[in-house]
């Protein structure tokens, strides 16, 4: 089984990741569960070979050697830059997922803050029913 595009892999990888199940990461991408089991796997191992990127005496970062005190603990950065750049960026390219408050549909969104709704429409549409609903209490 060949991807069709690698990021529908890395999303199915990042669902699964989050604790989502191959049921709900199967609706939220239109393919079967099988399809989410078996691209899981694959993903998963070929990631792994991708974090191999730099030896483990260097900066995950910048790919910098790291020198290292004697008694000290393992570092895995240079300095505080560079671990702050990287799990910015790390957390900023992160999959989410969460049930629209409107429609109940499961989505998946990108980035460190939680969204509320799958769509601009379905916002809309819940502000204007909160609005009729708040002018039927008055």
């Amino acid at each position: 089984m060949q991807p069709k595009n690698k990021s529908s892999f890395e999303l199915i990888v990042a669902l699964r990741n989050k604790g989502l199940r191959y049921n709900e990461i199967a609706q939220l991408t239109g393919r079967s569960a099988q399809y989410a089991r078996t691209a899981y796997s694959r993903m998963k191992s070929m990631l792994k070979a991708a974090e191999a990127k730099f030896p483990a005496d260097c900066c995950k970062f910048c790919g910098k050697p790291l020198i290292y005190t004697a008694g000290a603990k393992k570092k895995s950065f240079c300095n505080e830059q560079c671990h702050t750049k990287y799990y910015n960026k790390k957390r900023a390219a992160e999959l989410n997922a969460g049930y629209c408050e409107n429609c109940g549909k499961l989505f998946a969104y990108r980035g460190i803050y939680k969204k509320r709704f799958c769509s601009q429409e379905c916002c809309t549409k819940h502000m204007e029913q909160n609005r009729w609903n708040q002018t039927i209490k008055k």
